[in-house]
């Protein structure tokens, strides 16, 4: 019969754009049309090209949601058909799609509907991530009801480390981590051994969680984080957007408590305040450099300011509160102001203790001397009246909490600000008049001048010490007026109700505030306010039991550093400021540890440190024995401070110590004590140093039989003072030598660089290893193509044939995908490949190590990393800048840290569970993808059987498959009918049939000349031939109906399917696959 064949043809189903056609009777004219959609608060500004028109042509725009129709009325107009493609921008989520002008239809809609639609969803979508996001992390009540200060200061059992963490506890380990100044709680969330996440939920970013921490608290906290961040060393956030709204934020508030210090002027400035200049960095398009990485090598290549690509936790694809944010840095020391104190104070305190140190007539004298103390009180009644301590009192009484934690804040701010005008002039004279001290010390026959230098030093260190102040000042002054009044048997009248000040003082303190326990300056305890501020706490928490826990050491040993790191507390810290006398703060402990603990509350009390010079230049060891006496009696346990390795260091502070025990020990007292050695540069290195508990032993020991006789104490060891046990009350701890610092960025870079070396090595074995041992990939794409067919032959699934008929390509990476993770769970060889690949790159770097100290053995240490480096170049993806790797000579020493560090390392690689692999660039099945899938993908366009042809650009060699199909599986039928077609290409290609092709209706074209039809229709060779493969003879049959259904057609009249296919069986059409696919 001979009639003409067409197919089925519908504008939305069209697979790729058309030209128009250059001999049209119209001149085309390209033109701009703009449209604006307002979608909630953002505009989408979309430039159309239109290269047609008439002016009512109706636009179809096509995407992958709908189909809407969109106006669009240029001023001149053609009827022919055209199209174009325009890009609307909303945040990261690019829409693209085509337009379709058609002249048909002339009905007008709305303009980009379909914009608008995606853009809701796409904003929506992401608040519910959001939202999911916070609900993962238990947060999702925290936005309205914000976490506080007070929350987080407790003791409980998310501080244990060494059990697993559920993502519901993250944050609270993250903000108790950074409040104890740990580096590493912005790692805390990334998986570790033993830690199961969900496989259905995407992995957290680290920085999600931070900004998740961030945006539900409240200002307080937001300061406080921002703080420790800074003293963290790590970039804070600036710009913040809304998670909901999107809205931009500058959080100045949190910036308030930071300040840094002008190199070599001793001046510190809040750093909101701050003129300096700034660098800004942007990038612009997509880079293979990351810019955060290069931002960090030339901040410090030793620590990652700015998280970047080689962090922890870095490969994390799905990141939602990150985005859009601005973070800063500073490069500045620190430095901060410290306090004064009242002359009345002084004067009282001086009196006070001279009438326990009473000659000759003792009762006049005692009289006289508490006439004095009477006198000094009804000044300081008198002195209460000023405006500032009304002010602040008031201010105090009367404000909500809120605002009174503002009101602190901003005051303290105020005064620091006022403080660093009046310091920068007396530091600087300070420095330079230190600078001749030291000169004229070195001078010979100079003593009279030294004498006067040194009468200077002191007056210009008191008048440093008038213009330093803090809050610490003003509660200062509160407590001696509450003392002063108290004292007095007839308070004046009309005075401020200097009663509540303890109350006021009692909430500051339960609510995080430390409070002065001892007057520094004075060298006085406050017995009577104490008393007061105590009971107070008493009434307000009920009489809880309270666990006293001070400090001891030498100035300067790091002691309140190192209270504020154990606890998160706020004790002020900073190079050059030191503390003052005594300061406590109560830190409770959570539910959890008072069951395993029989105390409520923990008293951190933080000290002054010994051998502190006084503005004589002397230490006075008086002053440092009552301290010591006062510290160990008002604690129940004592931390003995001692930083450095050398026992003779240590000689003084011991015996100080010692001396204070054997005083408790009088007075029936029995307080522990610990002792902490820190700065050690490492644990090995502490028997060279006779830093072990054997020698502390002995050296306390002998310091007690030289203390026994100035004491008059009977003891002869340390254990005869206190319960003391050198095993489990000493700790040592590693401090940060150059060495060891340097070996610990070696060894985190090596890690990265490791983990993806063999992950990308495990990856490429693992593909060599299917392709030598799975048929399926040991040949040719068409091999591999015969393995597809017989998988779904065997599967039997009728929308799996589909997907593979109208996408090849997809369909045949989606079986290489599932035949790879089927091998690795079958055969378990990825394991052991894996363990193969970390002991050779393992044993690569020892090597290495061992061969780049061998070739440098002294010297500048940049010679031994571009040793070790160029070793390992070809092997490793390793960057080690040495920039900041001054003071390490003894590479010996550098390469044993670094091989101690590497085994932990290389043990840790070889448990590493296979599914991180996939976040690494190279995977097997990608790897066997590129090798098998890197050809010719173009289809017939009558029946869709992929091209064979394995070079993937072979023009002008035509396109050509071994064997077709039959073209109903296309849906081709008779025109005019529902009949389909069930010949072969290369049988229509030998008839004198004819076909409408796609786009061109009206013209019929003979099978025999179907290169005529131009486009794909031309780059094809169809050769006629006889080779008609069973195994599409048995689809046709077995999937009639499905194949019925799905193209709305029949196989009836011409298209009949012929008798003789029916008897084809399943495993013949697999079996005949053999006689083509080889």
């Amino acid at each position: 019969m001979d009639s003409d064949f067409s197919t089925e043809e519908e504008e939305s189903s069209m697979h790729s754009l058309t030209e128009v056609d250059d001999d049209s009777d119209h001149q085309s004219t390209e033109e701009q049309h703009s449209f604006s959609v307002q979608v909630e608060t953002r505009v989408f500004k979309v430039q159309v090209q239109v290269r047609t028109p008439d002016p009512n042509l109706k636009v179809h725009v096509h995407s992958q949601t709908a189909d809407v129709k969109v106006q669009l009325k240029p001023s001149c107009l053609t009827e022919q058909d055209g199209h174009a493609t325009f890009l609307a921008v909303h945040r990261k989520n690019p829409v693209q799609v085509e337009i379709n002008i058609n002249p048909e239809h002339q009905e007008h809609t709305d303009a980009l509907e379909d914009i608008v639609d995606s853009a809701e969803r796409t904003d929506k979508s992401k608040k519910q991530q959001i939202q999911a996001l916070l609900e993962r992390l238990n947060l999702n009540d925290r936005l309205e009801h914000k976490l506080t200060s007070a929350e987080l200061l407790q003791i409980g059992s998310v501080l244990k480390h060494n059990e697993d963490l559920s993502e519901r506890k993250l944050f609270s380990v993250y903000l108790h981590q950074l409040l104890m100044l740990d580096y590493r709680a912005r790692y805390v969330w990334t998986k570790e051994k033993g830690v199961t996440v969900s496989n259905s939920s995407p992995d957290l970013h680290p920085l999600d969680i931070q900004m998740a921490v961030f945006h539900c608290s409240d200002s307080f906290l937001k300061q406080k984080m921002v703080t420790k961040l800074s003293q963290c060393q790590y970039a804070l956030p600036l710009l913040v957007p809304e998670p909901f709204t999107g809205d931009i934020q500058c959080p100045l508030w949190t910036f308030r408590q930071i300040q840094k210090a002008k190199v070599g002027t001793m001046m510190s400035v809040p750093i909101c305040k701050a003129h300096t200049p700034m660098v800004f960095c942007f990038r612009l398009g997509f880079l293979s450099v990351s810019k955060s990485q290069l931002i960090n090598t030339l901040l410090d290549d030793h620590h990652s300011t700015f998280f970047q690509r080689d962090c922890p936790g870095s490969l994390t694809k799905s990141h939602l509160l990150i985005d859009g944010v601005a973070e800063i840095t500073w490069c500045y020391p620190a430095g901060k102001p410290t306090d004064i104190c009242g002359k009345l104070l002084q004067d009282w305190c001086r009196i006070n203790k001279e009438q326990y140190r009473l000659c000759g007539d003792i009762e006049k004298e005692k009289c006289k001397k508490q006439n004095e103390l009477q006198k000094i009180r009804e000044d300081q009644c008198q002195a209460s009246k000023s405006d500032l301590i009304q002010i602040f009192v008031r201010h105090l009484s009367s404000l909500s909490p809120t605002e009174r934690e503002y009101f602190l804040t901003w005051t303290q701010i105020l005064m620091d600000t006022h403080a660093i005008e009046n310091m920068s002039s007396v530091q600087q004279k300070y420095q330079q008049t230190w600078t001749e001290f030291l000169a004229l010390k070195k001078a010979a026959d100079r003593s009279s001048d030294l004498k006067c230098k040194q009468a200077e030093l002191g007056q210009i260190s008191s008048n440093l010490q008038s213009v330093m102040y803090g809050l610490e000042h003003i509660f200062r002054e509160m407590e001696q007026i509450y003392e002063a009044h108290k004292s007095l048997s007839k308070p004046p009248k009309m005075e401020p109700d200097w009663s509540k000040y303890p109350e006021l003082a009692a909430e500051l303190m339960i609510s995080g505030h430390p409070m002065e326990l001892m007057d520094g300056d004075a060298g006085h305890v406050p017995l009577i306010w104490i008393s007061s501020l105590i009971d107070q706490i008493i009434y307000k928490l009920g009489d809880k039991r309270v666990f006293v826990l001070s400090v001891l050491g030498i100035q300067g040993s790091g002691k309140t550093t190192m209270l504020n790191a154990m606890f998160g507390l706020q004790f002020a810290v900073s190079a050059g400021r030191s503390t003052r006398g005594a300061f406590m703060q109560l830190v409770k402990l959570s539910e959890e540890i008072r069951k395993d603990f029989e105390w409520d509350y923990i008293l951190v009390v933080d000290t002054e440190g010994l051998q502190t010079l006084q503005q004589d230049g002397n230490a006075t060891i008086q002053r440092d024995n009552e301290l010591a006496t006062f510290v160990v009696g008002v604690g129940n346990m004592t931390l003995v401070n001692i930083s450095g390795e050398n026992p003779s260091e240590m000689q003084d502070v011991l015996q100080i110590v010692v001396q204070a025990f054997m005083r408790m020990k009088k007075v029936k007292l029995s307080p522990s004590c610990a002792f902490v050695y820190n700065k050690i540069t490492d644990v090995e290195a502490a028997r060279e140093n006779m830093v072990t508990k054997k020698t502390l032993q002995e050296t306390l020991d002998q310091i007690v039989k030289l203390a026994a006789k100035e004491e008059v104490c009977d003891a002869q060891r340390f254990s005869d003072i206190i319960d003391f046990d050198v095993d489990k009350d000493v700790n040592v701890f590693k401090g940060e030598s150059a060495a060891v610092v340097l070996a610990e960025v070696i060894c985190e870079k090596l890690k990265a660089s490791m983990t993806e070396t063999v992950c990308n090595r495990t990856a490429i074995d693992i593909a060599e290893e299917m392709k030598n041992s799975y048929p399926a990939f040991n040949k040719s794409r068409l091999n591999l193509e015969k393995y597809v067919l017989r998988s779904l032959a065997e599967k039997g699934d009728f929308n799996r044939y589909m997907a593979y008929i109208e996408n090849p390509k997809a369909h045949i990476e989606l079986f290489i995908k599932e035949e790879v993770q089927g091998y690795i769970q079958r055969e378990k060889k990825a394991p052991v490949l894996l363990k193969k690949n970390v002991e050779e790159i393992s044993n690569l770097v020892r090597i290495a190590l061992h061969q780049a100290t061998e070739n440098v053995k002294e010297g500048n240490v940049e010679k031994w990393l571009q040793e070790f480096h160029s070793f390992l170049r070809d092997k490793l993806n390793l960057q080690i800048l040495s920039h900041n790797s001054g003071g390490v000579t003894n590479h010996s020493f550098l390469r044993d840290a670094i091989e101690k560090r590497l085994t932990p390392i290389t043990e840790q690689l070889k448990s590493l569970p296979l599914d991180q692999m996939n976040e690494y660039r190279l995977q097997p099945e990608e790897i066997l993808i590129d090798q098998l899938c890197n050809c010719c993908w173009e289809t017939c366009p009558f029946c869709a059987a992929v091209c064979t042809n394995t070079v993937k650009n072979h023009h002008p060699e035509k396109h050509s498959v071994l064997i077709h199909r039959p073209t109903g599986i296309e849906g081709w039928h008779i025109r005019g009918t529902l009949e389909m077609v069930i010949d072969f290409c290369p049988t229509l290609a030998a008839s004198d049939k004819k076909f409408r092709p796609q786009g061109f209706q009206d013209v019929a074209i003979p099978y025999k000349q179907y290169q005529r039809a131009g486009g794909a229709y031309a780059d094809w060779s169809i050769t006629p031939d006889g080779s008609k493969l069973v195994y599409w003879k048995w689809f046709i049959c077995h999937f009639q109906k499905e194949l019925e259904e799905y193209h709305k057609l029949k196989f009836v009249g011409q298209g009949e399917i012929p008798i003789d296919w029916r008897k084809y069986s399943r495993e013949q059409a697999i079996e005949s696959l053999e006689e083509i696919y080889i």
